[in-house]
């Protein structure tokens, strides 16, 4: 029906970044829109389903402040407070067992 939520912040991100990019990719790519494509295993549904994405100014901001949050904690050595979902459940919610920075968090929030 529609592209996953993480899927959209990761091509929003990606729109976003390439339009930062101060080198050539040597590819042309639009910062305005992108395309989440996802290819079914199973034989009895369309075998591809693509969905257009559009640029989001408020996805980017809610991004870009991630980003400087996450930058401002390397700076400072310490990283923002724990994310109340994680600190509520000690860390053992899927949330937090996939977050690709968990170690980090807790090696500097203790």
């Amino acid at each position: 029906e529609a592209p996953i939520i993480e899927h959209i912040w990761q091509i929003q991100t990606y729109m976003w970044a390439c339009e930062q990019d101060s080198f050539n990719l040597g590819v042309n790519t639009d910062p305005e829109e992108g395309y989440i494509m996802y290819i079914s295993k199973a034989m009895d549904t369309p075998p591809i389903k693509v969905f257009t994405v559009k640029k989001d100014r408020h996805i980017l901001k809610q991004i870009i402040n991630k980003l400087k949050d996450y930058k401002n904690g390397v700076d400072r050595k310490k990283p923002p407070p724990y994310h109340p979902i994680c600190e509520e459940n000690s860390f053992n919610n899927y949330m937090a067992k996939s977050c690709p920075v968990k170690e980090q968090c807790l090696k500097f929030n203790v």
